[in-house]
This record gives C-alpha cells, structure tokens and sequence, in this order.
C-alpha cells in the first residue's frame, strides 16, 4: 500500500480542503491516486452535522460551515 504524506505549510481554506479531499476519494475509489494523510491547518469555524438545528445557534454572527456528517 502506498501513502501519501502532504504537509501545507500555510492554512488552508477549509472549503477548499473539503472539495480537495472529495475530489481525492473519487480518485482513490477509480484507482487513479494513493491514499492521502494530509497535515494542514484552517481558519477558525464551527461546523454543523446533520442533526443541527438552526435554533440551536444564539449568536447569529458567527460562521457556521454546514456539513452532511454527524457529530
């Protein structure tokens, strides 16, 4: 098995990680990339699962990055 290491040495968006890594998963279920350990670093947000529920949330200024995990 090979794997591959990436360490980003500036932070990453944590949007453009996300497309990133889909995009690799695709690639690794076709046979076309390695797997991936990713060393990286990105602004601070909050996400929100599945079970988020909009009135959950009290300070409404805050970024909320929405997610289709749980947690």
């Amino acid at each position: 098995m090979n794997i591959e290491i990436k360490k980003s040495q500036k932070p990453v968006k944590y949007e453009d990680a996300v497309r990133f890594m889909e995009k690799r998963l695709l690639e690794i279920d076709q046979k076309k990339s390695n797997d991936l350990i990713w060393i990286l670093e990105h602004e601070d947000l909050y996400t929100a699962g599945t079970s988020y529920s909009e009135n959950e949330i009290l300070d409404k200024s805050i970024k909320i990055f929405k997610t289709n995990r749980g947690g």
